[in-house]
């Protein structure tokens, strides 16, 4: 097998199993599935991966990046752009849906690392930046508002059964509109653009 049929292979392997994950849950999900929905043999798939939770492992690799931070001046309009922006790529990105229900369902699975440790970073340095910056009022934390937004965005993923339902966008706009005043300096509050669900089709 050449490097890059194996490759492709691989790859096409993953996706498949990120789709029944995201699907079926870990546990929902079989060999057998997989190597139906991968139209693969199951020597090919024990070629790259010896069992399941090594399959687990490597969905979850293949979405793990840095975020790019959007240069915008006010620093929590671009941490409400990096939400937003989050929520819509969990409409297309199945890799990333399926590491995010690996790491919150209850299963034998224990994932190696977090799928949200890109967004955790960002979120945390845009919020730091937005404090230092007098954008946030004097009682906020970044780390601290960090962990809520995460588990509003959490929260709203799994209202929409793990694949961004068409409502969710404005959802997170609602969230926001009662989030924003008990985080923001008033004169800053005026600035911000929160999208909603028409904005983002």
């Amino acid at each position: 097998m050449s490097q890059e049929r194996a490759t492709r292979t691989r790859r096409g392997i993953v996706v498949a199993a990120a789709e029944l994950f995201d699907e079926l849950g870990y546990e929902g999900a079989s060999t057998a599935g997989i190597l139906a929905r991968g139209g693969v043999t199951r020597g090919a798939l024990y070629f790259h991966f010896p069992s399941k939770a090594t399959l687990a492992d490597a969905v979850i690799a293949a979405q793990e990046t840095d975020l790019a931070l959007p240069d915008t001046p006010l620093r929590l309009q671009a941490a409400l752009d990096v939400c937003r922006d989050h929520m819509l790529r969990l409409r297309s990105d199945v890799l990333l849906r399926a590491a995010l229900r690996l790491a919150t369902e209850r299963s034998t699975y224990r994932p190696p690392s977090d799928p949200q440790a890109a967004l955790r970073r960002a979120l945390e340095r845009l919020f730091t930046e937005a404090g230092a910056r007098g954008e946030l009022l004097p009682t906020v934390e970044p780390r601290e508002l960090t962990g809520v937004v995460l588990a509003v965005l959490t929260g709203l993923r799994l209202l929409g059964d793990g694949a961004a339902a068409s409502g969710t966008p404005s959802s997170l706009a609602h969230a926001w509109r009662y989030l924003l005043p008990a985080v923001a300096m008033p004169g800053v509050l005026t600035h911000l653009v929160v999208a909603t669900h028409d904005d983002v089709q």
